[in-house]
């Protein structure tokens, strides 16, 4: 993660001969009398008609004229990337989420605080994007979050007289006796929510990665060289161990001996289980909004904050952070940069967050500005609380996650030795 001296002038000098000097988020305006700018070449998954349509709104005369976006497949994004720079077709930009950006990072090049001071960052940028503040400069341009949120279908909570999404776990933990519905058999015919395994969980890391961060236990601590372990056997005052009490709330909810238990393994994927009407609350991101409502237009749902411990005092949900980041084969680093930076004036990273639909804008003053969206609203507010996870390889805490719960579920071992094991795994992976 240390990166050079020679690194940290060559990007001073991109950014000087971009002619972006001290640059000042603010009063950036984007615009450009070059006419003979490079073309900027971006890479990422998300959608290309957002970026098509900004690109346009910002006109002929923004530096985002010389931009184009190519969107990829998120199985295939990383190794179609690692191929090209390998063979010399690199593209100049990439957006890249914050559990892709260690994965890449021996790929890329970081940004000077020459160019983008840490100061005008933190005024600017809301607190989920500080996993982009690197030891020697920043790992990427923020561009957008996308919150974990919790989605409730409407009818079944009403028809067990509850008239509101549940605010907190201790709520969420008493909802699953007047919804969930279990056969003699303890075969889970109609779910209360999604708690307790991990296969068939969808955003089972980022929902476990939600209670620990709730809980108090930092999943990652950084250094001189970057973020490098996680501590989730770290105790408190008393002896107690916070990840041990959240894992165990968590694993309540598929433990057949509990009131709580409305989750087993052999049902199918929370989100088709939401999607098909058999689960009443879905904690998913909020960029699936649209496609949920595409997957059952009839299904009548809606979109809540998420639920926060009973006793706390701060909220806090998981955030993924999506940012520009430049990779070290770019043909036009200093346009890529200069390209980067002009979509976070208030009003371009408004319009693509607008194009986008449900991802948030990055910008404190965006963010606490009051929104009519009914959608939005719920977004905006929970990436105002969001903290991101700057975690190391996305399939290898994947799967740390999953044998961390699966070894607990099949008696193998127990909590506390399997968060030992899964913390040893993860500070190893950086």
């Amino acid at each position: 993660m240390k990166i050079s001296l020679f690194q940290i002038i060559v990007i001073g000098a991109f950014v000087a001969a971009a002619g972006i000097g001290l640059f000042v988020f603010a009063t950036y305006s984007g615009s450009s009398n070059n006419a003979n700018t490079a073309p900027v070449v971006i890479w990422g998954t998300l959608p290309a008609s957002a970026f098509t349509a900004t690109i346009q709104q910002a006109g002929k005369d923004s530096v985002l004229a010389v931009a184009s976006y190519v969107q990829k497949q998120p199985e295939t994004f990383e190794s179609e990337y690692i191929n090209a720079a390998a063979s010399g077709n690199a593209p100049d930009l990439l957006v890249v989420s914050s559990d892709q950006l260690l994965g890449l990072w021996h790929t890329l090049t970081p940004i000077s605080y020459d160019a983008v001071p840490e100061r005008n960052f933190r005024d600017t940028f809301i607190d989920a994007t500080d996993v982009l503040l690197g030891p020697e400069g920043l790992y990427g341009v923020p561009l957008a979050l996308d919150p974990l949120v919790l989605y409730y279908n409407r009818p079944m909570l009403a028809s067990a007289n509850i008239a509101e999404a549940p605010r907190t776990w201790e709520e969420v933990a008493a909802l699953v006796p007047k919804i969930a519905s279990v056969d003699s058999r303890k075969e889970v015919v109609r779910a209360a929510v999604a708690l307790g395994g991990y296969g068939n969980i969808v955003n089972a890391k980022e929902i476990i990665a939600t209670l620990f961060m709730q809980a108090g236990v930092p999943l990652e601590e950084s250094s001189q060289g970057g973020p490098n372990a996680s501590f989730f056997t770290r105790t408190v005052t008393g002896g107690d161990v916070p990840a041990e009490a959240a894992l165990r709330y968590y694993l309540a909810f598929a433990n057949p001996a509990q009131d709580t238990y409305t989750w087993n393994g052999t049902l199918p994927s929370s989100r088709a289980s939401f999607l098909g009407g058999t689960l009443a609350l879905y904690l998913g991101f909020g960029s699936e909004y649209a496609s949920l409502r595409q997957g059952n237009p009839n299904l009548s749902f809606d979109i809540a904050r998420m639920p926060q411990p009973g006793t706390a005092t701060l909220r806090s949900t998981y955030g993924k952070v999506y940012a520009f980041v430049l990779p070290k084969a770019s043909k036009n680093p200093a346009g890529a940069l200069t390209v980067a930076l002009a979509f976070t004036p208030n009003e371009t990273m408004k319009a693509f967050a607008d194009n986008v639909g449900t991802l948030a804008p990055v910008r404190r003053d965006l963010l606490s500005a009051n929104t009519s969206d009914p959608i939005a609203s719920v977004v905006y507010k929970d990436a105002l609380v969001a903290r991101g996870w700057l975690s190391p390889n996305a399939s290898a805490t994947d799967t740390i996650f999953g044998a961390m719960i699966s070894n607990v579920i099949s008696g193998r071992t127990r909590i506390i030795e399997s968060l030992t094991t899964a913390e040893r795994a993860i500070s190893a992976a950086y």
